[in-house]
């Protein structure tokens, strides 16, 4: 509704909001269910007007930071927030923040919840002291806002323009993620902390800190999400974190299986964010992933596969060879029946990487096994791929050769097999006419042709074929009669 809604009905909408608040009582005698509902309304009307429309909602936040009953909801509502006003953000640090009539009052809301005391400001890479100053904050606060708040800091950050992210906060982010370090009772050389005898106990500047305590308060998941976000606007703002790799090791080695899960997902990224010095060691770390036990896991890492090989080979090429290798391992593709959806999805990013010692060979002999595959969907993407490859190799190449005689023998299979041709001809007249009309058209103005008693199999194949042709621009090889009319009609 609102999307369309005037400046004067949002405005309307806005007013609503205030006066229910002021109602009950103004600052103070405000129930608690009146300040959840305004708070959602306050959110979706952001949602649904959009980031360039913030600046005629934006009075309500203000009156929201203004009033104590409702500074304690918006300290956990921030997040939303900053994800209504900039919803591309989490997935991709490179698009656009939040909009400039924002940024003030984000910056408002964080000087206003997170009190970072004078001795971290005036000295912020002071690690020892940011970080017990974190992690004292955590444990004292026995409701999860404040660690909501804190954990998605570098969501909250990456929606204000780099000038703005002030040292101090960027200092916090990393004392969250070595919290989740001293939670998970990592050991680590040269790091200000040190572990009592049992391990309960954390002891940084001179101070004594629970560890189950910030166990409890740390949230691994939120955390592993953003964890992409805190590494890019520490490079982007020159801020050097030593321990980044190390985080990123034990989310990804982590007994929780949704964490190693999250990590997965955005494996890709990190090659960049962390250079050729670790290019070994994250290309180590797929494999394993890969290879992990829990098949959500390795579904995430096969789904990003080659996105993760070209992104490790920018940084260091030698590492080829070793990082696709288990590409073509069928004994992982296998582990469930999907998975060779992604891997026939894939075949043409394979054939790219050059360096890749008999690629053409592989990709050509994978795709032709593929193209054999019981699930319908595999068979589709691997006759799609087939023909870009095709269309990208060369036709000297004798695998060349044995691919297009394979998508060619389909035709004269069964029905399955012709299906399969036709997606590749669908395909290739996209990707080339001109091997289209060379190899293609004839078989399938055979299909067309084709006579079976089976009227069910013969409509779906018949008429694929017939749309093909009339797409070609070449409807010669088939005249409709009128017993293929009817079939044709009552299919």
């Amino acid at each position: 509704i609102f999307w369309k809604a005037s400046p004067e009905v949002v405005s309307l909408f806005c007013k609503c909001i205030t006066t229910v608040v002021e109602s009950h009582g103004g600052e103070e005698g405000v129930p608690e269910d009146c300040v959840k509902r305004c708070s959602q309304a306050a959110l979706a009307l952001v949602n649904y007007v959009g980031r360039n429309r913030f600046p005629e909602v934006r009075y309500v936040f203000d009156f929201f930071l203004r009033t104590p009953a409702f500074s304690s909801t918006l300290c956990s509502d921030l997040p939303i927030l900053c994800r209504c006003l900039c919803p591309n953000k989490f997935s991709d640090i490179s698009q656009p923040g939040a909009p400039p009539a924002a940024h003030a009052l984000i910056e408002s809301c964080l000087d206003a919840f997170l009190h970072v005391p004078e001795q971290v400001q005036a000295n912020p890479s002071d690690l020892p002291a940011a970080a017990l100053w974190t992690w004292q904050t955590l444990t004292a606060d026995s409701t999860p806002k404040m660690a909501t708040l804190m954990c998605n800091l570098p969501l909250i950050l990456s929606s204000l323009p780099p000038k703005q992210r002030r040292p101090e906060w960027l200092y916090v982010i990393q004392s969250m993620y070595h919290g989740f370090l001293v939670s998970r009772g990592v050991l680590v050389d040269n790091v200000p902390w040190q572990y009592d005898e049992g391990g309960n106990g954390v002891t940084i500047n001179g101070e004594t800190l629970q560890v189950p305590d910030l166990t409890r308060q740390i949230q691994g998941s939120t955390l592993a999400h953003v964890f992409p976000a805190a590494a890019a606007m520490m490079m982007d703002s020159g801020v050097e974190w030593r321990l980044s790799r190390i985080c990123h090791q034990a989310f990804s080695e982590d007994n929780d299986a949704r964490l190693r899960w999250i990590m997965a997902r955005s494996l890709p990224v990190f090659p960049a964010l962390f250079g050729p010095a670790s290019a070994v060691g994250l290309s180590d770390q797929m494999l394993r992933m890969l290879h992990d036990k829990d098949l959500d896991v390795a579904e995430a890492v096969h789904k990003s596969y080659l996105d993760f090989a070209h992104s490790i080979c920018a940084q260091d090429p030698s590492l080829t060879d070793k990082v696709t290798r288990d590409f073509t391992n069928k004994a992982l593709w296998s582990r469930r029946l999907h998975f060779a959806i992604y891997q026939a999805e894939q075949l043409v990013q394979l054939l790219q990487l050059q360096s890749v010692s008999g690629v053409e060979e592989t990709c050509t002999s994978t795709a032709i096994e593929l193209l054999a595959a019981e699930c319908t969907e595999v068979r589709k993407q691997a006759a799609c791929a087939s023909s870009e490859m095709l269309s990208r190799l060369h036709p000297s190449l004798p695998c060349w050769q044995s691919l297009l005689e394979a998508l060619i023998g389909c035709a004269q299979g069964t029905c399955r097999q012709k299906q399969t041709f036709l997606w590749a001809c669908e395909e290739m007249l996209i990707t080339s006419p001109v091997l289209f009309r060379q190899h293609f058209l004839d078989p399938l103005k055979q299909i067309a042709h084709m006579q079976t008693r089976v009227v069910k199999s013969r409509s779906l194949v018949y008429n694929y074929a017939w749309n093909l042709m009339a797409r070609a621009n070449d409807p010669s090889g088939f005249q409709p009669t009128a017993e293929t009319s009817s079939r044709r009609h009552l299919s």
